[in-house]
C-alpha cells in the first residue's frame, strides 16, 4: 500500500518545491544589487557585462546617461531588463553549443 501513495506524495513534494521555487524568484527579483544601490545605474550595469564577459560571452555596450537621475524603482527595472537578456543570451549560446 506504501508503494501506491509514492506518485502522490512525490507529486506533493514536486508541487511544494515549485511553490518555493516561485517565492525564491521573487524574492530575489525584489533585492536591490549592491552595485546599483551604491553605485548608480550605470556602474551596475558595466559590472554585470563585466561578469557576463567573464563567463565567456561577448558583451557589447555603450552606457551613458546624461539626463537627470532615475528613481530607484526605474534603475532596477532598467537593470533588471538587462540583466534578463544577458542571461537568455547565455542560455540561448549554451544551447547552440550543446546542439552543434
Amino acid at each position: 500500500m506504501a508503494g501506491e501513495d509514492a506518485p502522490e506524495m512525490i507529486s506533493g513534494v514536486q508541487g511544494d518545491l515549485d511553490r518555493c521555487h516561485d517565492a525564491l524568484d521573487r524574492a530575489i527579483r525584489d533585492l536591490m544589487p549592491v552595485e546599483l544601490e551604491g553605485h548608480g545605474l550605470e556602474f551596475a550595469l558595466s559590472v554585470l557585462c563585466r561578469r557576463t564577459e567573464e563567463q565567456g560571452f561577448a558583451v557589447e555596450r555603450d552606457i551613458r546617461w546624461t539626463g537627470r537621475a532615475l528613481r530607484a524603482e526605474t534603475s532596477l527595472a532598467v537593470f533588471r531588463v538587462v540583466q534578463e537578456a544577458a542571461q537568455q543570451r547565455q542560455t540561448a549560446q549554451r544551447r547552440r553549443k550543446r546542439q552543434a
